[in-house]
């Protein structure tokens, strides 16, 4: 596969004219353009009305262009969410996005719904959730919260990396794909904990003062064991000079003494 990699789409690539009188519709379960032309007409919005639809990579989203801005406004007046049997789908202008965001580390007892408080700051807060696994049929909610969002695209990057509360905790921000990344180890933005200048700083420096021997490095394991125990001090010997017993290790002042050899006296034949 050849693929080739080109800037972002911006400038005389955009037409604003047809931005802003375009919506994205998803659907959970998947949407097609009939379901998109039946969802529109619950929304007032006759087919003639309707110049584009186009699906993208996904079967869970499908963008819709509007005739007038009229339309769009029609549309837009609506609840945003528009329902064709048990499928249900949430309309978004295409010029905004919908982020989830996903909150780690909150204290248990910080109420979830404060969430949607914080970030009405930076765009309009659709829902605030807990996260909960299944165990034998029971949801268990976690620590972990998300937020779903819907933000002007350049306002994205003015999403906070960490919420900083004045009691001390600390909330981790993330989302899917969002660049640069944020390093968990010196808390700032452009690289991943394994990246971290200040850990690869702390391990050459833990590097260079480690001992060598023939220039290889030793573990601190290695170093003690290869520690000699401290010789004891020298145990002088009866009849000894001090000068000689001073200077001999202990193991050659205590040697025992040695014995002279016994003669067996031998007896005559009689």
């Amino acid at each position: 596969m050849i693929s080739v990699n080109l800037p972002a789409i911006f400038g005389s690539a955009v037409i604003n004219a047809i931005m802003e009188r375009s919506v994205r519709m998803f659907g959970k379960d998947g949407i097609s353009e009939y379901d998109a032309v039946k969802a529109l007409k619950t929304a007032g919005l006759m087919p003639d009305e309707i110049e584009r639809i186009a699906k993208g990579m996904s079967n869970q989203s499908i963008e819709v262009v509007l005739k007038s801005k009229l339309s769009m406004n029609k549309l837009l007046k609506e609840n945003c969410t528009l329902r064709v049997g048990s499928k249900v789908f949430e309309v978004s202008p295409v010029c905004r996005k919908k982020i989830m965001l996903k909150i780690h580390w909150l204290p248990v007892y910080f109420a979830t719904a404060k969430l949607g408080e914080i970030f009405s700051n930076f765009g309009k807060v659709v829902r605030v959730t807990d996260e909960h696994f299944t165990f034998d049929g029971y949801e268990i909610a976690t620590g972990e919260r998300r937020v779903l969002i819907e933000i002007d695209a350049e306002k994205i990057e003015y999403i906070p990396h960490l919420l900083k509360l004045k009691c001390g905790a600390k909330a981790l921000v993330t989302m899917y794909g969002r660049p640069p990344p944020l390093c968990l180890r010196c808390h700032t933005i452009g690289h991943i904990r394994r990246e971290c200048p200040d850990r690869l700083t702390a391990a050459k420096e833990s590097f260079a003062d480690t001992p060598t021997i023939n220039g290889d490095a030793l573990s601190r394991q290695s170093v003690v064991q290869t520690e000699l125990p401290k010789a004891n001090p020298a145990v002088q010997a009866e009849g000894q000079s001090p000068e000689l017993s001073s200077e001999q290790p202990a193991a050659s002042a205590t040697l025992p003494a040695v014995q002279e050899p016994v003669q067996l006296e031998s007896r005559g034949r009689g």
